[in-house]
């Protein structure tokens, strides 16, 4: 079992602060149970599938200092839900950026055990996540690079298409323009003719006189 002051030491590493000692009356973990209940399904689940070592760290936390429990798990779900936003945009980045934290997060818990009892294999180790942490790096930067690269390309090829065809691409648009400036003069015409013929028939229809009472 992961010891308590390792457990708090990982938790101040991953997510910012020193974690609290545990109290003995805590509050209701959440306002919204059955949404704080869903969230931590799915960050346990996420866990589970990509940083296994992490979910004994926070079952340990759960059981010391449910309040920092509680932190980290909320913690978990927004990196959760930026990596998930990323996969939607950029499968290759998402995986890119997946393995980066979890290299990230181990560099933390290596980090936290050399506190509690530094040994070479420890050293080894953090050495070789950090080597690991900056070939992802590398592979981050070439595949941003390479996708810049093709959106140049596209673009270079849009200016190209454009300074090539400028002559017939603003004679489209001026036939166009045109076109449509003539079917509005003509519905204006149309409105102004319906307007004058009602005029004029207006005036062609007299009131008729009231008959004259007869003479006495």
């Amino acid at each position: 079992m992961v010891h308590r002051t390792l457990v708090f030491l990982v938790v101040a590493a991953l997510f910012g602060g020193a974690a609290a000692a545990a109290e003995p009356n805590i509050e209701p973990r959440s306002a919204s149970l059955v949404s704080a209940e869903q969230t931590e399904k799915q960050v346990l689940e996420f866990l589970n599938e990509h940083h296994p070592e992490l979910v004994q760290v926070l079952s340990n936390l759960h059981s010391n200092s449910p309040h920092e429990y509680d932190r980290a798990i909320r913690d978990l779900a927004r990196v959760r839900e930026r990596l998930m936003q990323v996969k939607e945009g950029d499968p290759q980045r998402h995986e890119l950026d997946l393995q980066a934290w979890v290299v990230q997060s181990r560099i933390h818990l290596v980090v936290a055990r050399l506190a509690m009892s530094d040994s070479p294999a420890l050293r080894d180790e953090l050495r070789n996540l950090l080597s690991q942490q900056f070939d992802l790096k590398l592979r981050a930067m070439r595949h941003d690079r390479q996708r810049q690269a093709e959106r140049l390309r596209k673009l270079d090829e849009q200016i190209d298409r454009l300074a090539g065809n400028a002559d017939e691409l603003i004679t489209k648009q001026m036939a166009s323009l045109t076109k449509s400036s003539e079917a509005m003069a003509e519905r204006i015409r149309d409105t102004r003719q319906r307007a004058k013929k009602g005029v004029a028939g207006g005036a062609d229809r007299r009131p008729l006189e009231s008959p004259k009472a007869p003479n006495r």
